[in-house]
This record gives C-alpha cells, sequence and structure tokens, in this order.
C-alpha cells in the first residue's frame, strides 16, 4: 500500500515541478536503490551468521533411555541465538524414504561460541517402535529444515 502513497506523491510533485522532473525521478531511484542494497545488506549478513552454526544429530546410548537422539549445536557465529526449530528424520542405511519425522523446537539460548547438547525422543516416542523393520538405533539420523532466530 505504501507503492500507491510514494507514488501519488511523485505525481504531485512531477505535475508541481515541472522542470525538476528529473532531479525527482532521480532522487526517488536513489532511495529505492538505497533501501533495496540496505535490505540485501541485512539478509547476507543473517545469512553468514546462519552459515556458522553446526548441528548434527546421532543416536546415542549415553543419553537417557529414553531420550536417544544426541542433538549437539555448536554456534561458532557472533550472535545470540534465542530458538531454534528442525526436523528430525530417519532413513533406512542405503535408502531414501524417510521412515520416521518429526519437527521439534526449543528456546535454549546459545551465546556466541558455545556448543548445546541436548537428547530428544526418537518420533512417536517408542524405542521399541520398528521403523521398516528397523529398530531406532540402526538407522541413519538427520534433520532438514532448519530455522534460527538471533
Amino acid at each position: 500500500m505504501h507503492f500507491v502513497g510514494v507514488a501519488l506523491l511523485l505525481l504531485v510533485l512531477v505535475v508541481m515541478f515541472p522542470r525538476a522532473t528529473g532531479l525527482i525521478v532521480l532522487g526517488t531511484l536513489g532511495l529505492v536503490a538505497f533501501f533495496v542494497l540496505s535490505m540485501w545488506g541485512e539478509s547476507s549478513k543473517r545469512q553468514q551468521q546462519v552459515d556458522r552454526m553446526n548441528a548434527s544429530i546421532s543416536y546415542d546410548e549415553t543419553c537417557a533411555p529414553d531420550r536417544p537422539l544426541r542433538l549437539v549445536f555448536d554456534n561458532k557465529s557472533t550472535a545470540t541465538v534465542i530458538s531454534y526449530s528442525l526436523e528430525i528424520i530417519a532413513r533406512i542405511e542405503g535408502h531414501s524414504n524417510i521412515v520416521a519425522q518429526q519437527r521439534i523446537s526449543d528456546d535454549k539460548i546459545v551465546a556466541p561460541g558455545a556448543i548445546y547438547v541436548t537428547c530428544w525422543q526418537v518420533p512417536g516416542g517408542s524405542l521399541s517402535t520398528n521403523f521398516g523393520g528397523v529398530s531406532a538405533k540402526d538407522l541413519r539420523w538427520s534433520f532438514r529444515n532448519f530455522g534460527i532466530d538471533f
């Protein structure tokens, strides 16, 4: 809706000051370029911070028996993470089909340079569950759709 207001303002300025039309258009293009470059710079800066985050997930018997999926989150960025979310997925070794999945989120604050380790339940919550005839510890665990809030 802001575009309509800006367009009307430009129209009024061009009608009121026809000799300055070139300057008005040039000034407007300069402002648009400034805002586009600012937004692009912020997006690029955020992506650089996200690229410095490392996460891994594995079946780990050193975790509690009811929460055997070990998630290691390493914040190598200069930003403080205030929450994260991801989708845990499991595949049978040598296959591409997903046999188990679960969306998780955590509001754990992770300071720059800190490593956060936590354990999660397997999807469905039961270790006795066989996934395509394979036990949870024999699956290939990974994640996707990793989201971070700063």
